[in-house]
C-alpha cells in the first residue's frame, strides 16, 4: 500500500493541477481497484 501511494504521488508530482483534476475520476477508480486487490490478497492468507 505504501509503495502504491509513493508511486502515485511521484506520478502526480509531474502533472499540473488542471491535469490532475481532469483525471480525478480515473485516479478514484484506480484507488478502488487497488484497494479491492489488496483486500483480496489479505483474505487469502
Amino acid at each position: 500500500m505504501l509503495f502504491e501511494l509513493l508511486t502515485r504521488s511521484q506520478a502526480l508530482a509531474e502533472l499540473t493541477w488542471p491535469a490532475i483534476l481532469s483525471k480525478r475520476e480515473e485516479f478514484r477508480c484506480l484507488r478502488v481497484l487497488t484497494t479491492h486487490s489488496y483486500l483480496n490478497l489479505r483474505r487469502r492468507r
